[in-house]
């Protein structure tokens, strides 16, 4: 643990730096080789803390929206979802290129996640990964590391919990995550009317075209169309076999809890990691099924180009990240490639 005079050092860079977090921050930070990792993790923290005028603990959704909201970065929610007061100036200037704020979201998030897996031990709520789901940025598709995706054991371990406990609706979701390599944030805004048979019978998804990735002078509504394989398509016909058909119906989330109201990005993450906790493995994410689902297709045979496409990447230069994943597989005795998902 660290001595008095580093405590001290560390409380100059954030007067919001409690010996809880200190604590909680020295075990997370074991697993980093060089000092200046653990130091450039600090001066995030510290700027993220400074800027909201609170400790990581105490973070809420307006203090992420209120940093981050000078860059690309975009907040998936209402803008009365934030408070209107505005948090406390920071001492430590907030990160002003885009590249490191890119990373201070890595870092926030990577943090939260170890909040989550440890907060029994530290006398928290498991809620700070869900705080930083609903940012996106152009380089998060990077965002991953070999160490953090689950295995197939693990995932067939949370879809037969989620079978047992009749939660189809998570299920559709990771199945959903996993086959067709949709984002989070994309799970939620699913629509009845975005799916449709063609003239074989084949099963599409018709996802819009968020603005950013228009071509400049473009007009009218554009759509990325995702083929659905049969074994999702079997998984979603079952989650809607009882709902009230017709036309006014059509607009009506995929995905509702039990009152019938819609997922929301916090809510579908919280199941599935009390499925991971319910099944004594490590919390995986709903991207970490998405990245092993594209991991999937490129070791299956489909080109960076088709991949890139079918997931609605913007470029493809950093696809070179996913062939240690397709190695992996590789090693594995099992052809996942043909994975088969049964409800």
């Amino acid at each position: 643990f660290m001595d008095k005079k580093n405590e001290e050092s560390l409380q100059s860079l954030s007067p919001y730096f409690s010996p809880l977090f200190l604590s909680a921050f020295s075990a997370y930070s074991s697993r980093f080789k060089k000092e200046r990792t653990r130091r450039e993790y600090l001066y995030a923290i510290a700027s993220l803390c400074n800027s909201a005028g609170c400790s990581f603990f105490e973070l809420r959704p307006e203090h992420i929206l209120e940093y981050f909201q000078s860059s690309d970065l975009k907040f998936q929610g209402s803008a009365n979802d934030a408070a209107s007061s505005k948090p406390a100036e920071p001492s430590v200037p907030s990160p002003a290129k885009e590249t490191s704020l890119h990373y201070n979201l890595r870092v926030y998030r990577a943090f939260a996640r170890f909040l989550d897996e440890h907060a029994e031990q530290y006398g928290l709520m498991p809620v700070y990964t869900g705080l930083f789901s609903s940012l996106s940025s152009s380089s998060e598709e990077m965002e991953f590391s070999m160490e953090s995706l689950p295995s197939f054991e693990a995932i067939n371990c949370v879809l037969g919990w989620l079978r047992e406990t009749n939660d189809l609706t998570t299920f559709t979701a990771v199945t959903l995550a996993l086959r067709c390599a949709l984002t989070v944030q994309e799970l939620v805004s699913l629509r009845r009317s975005m799916f449709f048979l063609d003239a074989h019978g084949r099963t599409g998804l018709r996802l819009p075209v968020s603005d950013s990735r228009k071509s400049s002078g473009s007009t009218g509504v554009r759509s990325r169309i995702v083929k659905v394989p049969e074994d999702a398509a079997e998984i979603i016909r079952l989650l809607t076999a009882g709902r009230p058909a017709g036309e006014e119906n059509r607009e009506q989330s995929l995905l509702l809890n039990k009152y019938g109201r819609p997922l929301t990005v916090r809510s579908l993450q919280m199941r599935l990691r009390e499925a991971c906790l319910a099944c004594k493995i490590p919390a995986f994410t709903m991207n970490d099924l998405r990245t092993l689902g594209i991991a999937m297709m490129l070791r299956g045979g489909a080109s960076v180009s088709q991949a890139a496409a079918y997931t609605g990447a913007r470029n493809t230069d950093w696809f070179f990240r996913y062939n240690r994943i397709v190695t992996e597989l590789d090693d594995s005795a099992a052809d996942y490639s043909h994975l088969r998902i049964v409800p």
